[in-house]
């Protein structure tokens, strides 16, 4: 009896040992999925192989968006005894985390500037028969003026009122109102403003209204806009597309 019990004892333990085999196994399956696939090896193996400033540049986009890898880029390639002024031109994260050093002073003679051109030229949507910019760049300046175009040229000569609205904290402001006389013959025409807006938020929006307005006319909008920064201020030290790494000229 005793003999037979032991037996029975032996039997389960290894029928359970067998059990837990298989869930340790199982789980160290999933695990081992999990690791490849958020990348686990390939990161520790980028951890080790590059410097901080590399797997920036291998990882981020380079000028685009919050342009890590741009800054990332100059960040390896320049030392910096004092902190450079970050300026990106669109909506996004700054960056300068990168390389700012809270022990240096800021220098306001060097700037890293991102996603940048002096003009801009900013397409407009069709919206309730408005024509609308959605979006602006944040160092926007002056509102250099509207460029409008038409399906085809004109047959008369004809007159629009074109109204520029900015919208900004859910208020719509009346910029400017003018009647313009557009000649026979004429498919598009540039509207000269030269309006200062440098004050306005970095969330406005802006609304173009031309009346009388009737769908096959207009073919499209667009507003010409200068931005803050004059280039020919500054010495460019560093240009990878339209990012800049510039130091102030004497």
């Amino acid at each position: 009896m005793i003999i037979y019990l032991l037996k029975m004892k032996i039997k389960n333990f290894n029928i359970n040992y067998k059990k837990q085999k298989g869930i340790v196994l199982i789980i160290l399956i999933l695990f081992i999925t999990i690791l490849v696939s958020f990348d686990f090896f390939k990161n520790v193996f980028s951890i080790i192989k590059y410097s901080k400033d590399d797997r920036i540049i291998r990882n981020s986009k380079f000028c685009e968006n919050d342009s890590q890898g741009f800054v990332g880029y100059i960040n390896k390639n320049y030392s910096f005894e004092s902190n450079p002024i970050l300026l990106n031109n669109t909506i996004s994260p700054i960056s300068d985390w990168i390389y700012f050093d809270f022990k240096k002073e800021q220098n306001k003679n060097e700037l890293i500037l991102l996603n940048y051109d002096e003009t801009q030229i900013i397409k407009t949507k069709l919206k309730n028969s408005k024509f609308i910019v959605q979006k602006v760049p944040p160092l926007l300046s002056e509102i250099k003026g509207i460029n409008i175009y038409f399906e085809d040229k004109l047959e008369i000569d004809k007159t629009f009122e074109v109204n520029l609205y900015k919208v900004q904290n859910k208020k719509r402001e009346n910029l400017i109102s003018k009647q313009i006389l557009f000649k026979k013959g004429l498919n598009n025409k540039f509207i000269n403003l030269l309006l200062n807006d440098s004050e306005g938020g970095k969330l406005r929006s802006y609304m173009i209204e031309i009346k009388p307005f009737k769908k096959g006319i207009i073919k499209n909008v667009n507003l010409i806009i200068n931005n803050q920064i004059k280039l020919n201020d500054y010495q460019i030290i560093e240009k990878k597309q339209n990012c800049y790494f510039l130091r102030k000229n004497d």
